[in-house]
């Protein structure tokens, strides 16, 4: 059986309860499993969050890095000049939160 720690970590197992990851042979874990054709995975409710939050992370950097055009940023200067914001706070956490669980998730 394989299994996916509060980490985010995934351990091979002999069984349940299996001290020694890699221990067992191929047909040990077919077994532990209840199949002969493949192994299960289990992951835990934090390891599956820690999984999105991994996924969100890297769109994040990814939308980040990308090059921004320099009309696009004295534009964007322009905006949030002085104490100007043409966006409240409240949309902002609003968008985030949503971009982060989805649409209705709230």
């Amino acid at each position: 059986m394989i299994t996916m720690n509060e980490t985010g970590k995934i351990r091979p197992t002999c069984g349940v309860g299996a001290a020694k990851p890699h221990s067992c042979p191929v047909s040990a874990y077919n077994a532990a499993a209840g199949s002969e054709t493949g192994d299960s995975i289990e992951i835990s409710a934090t390891g599956a969050y820690l999984s999105k939050l991994d996924a969100t992370r890297q769109t994040s950097v990814e939308q980040l890095t990308r090059s921004v055009s320099p009309a696009r940023l004295a534009q964007l200067r322009a905006d949030y000049a002085g104490n100007r914001c043409p966006v409240s706070a409240t949309q902002i956490a609003y968008a985030m939160t949503e971009n982060f669980f989805g649409k209705g998730e709230l």
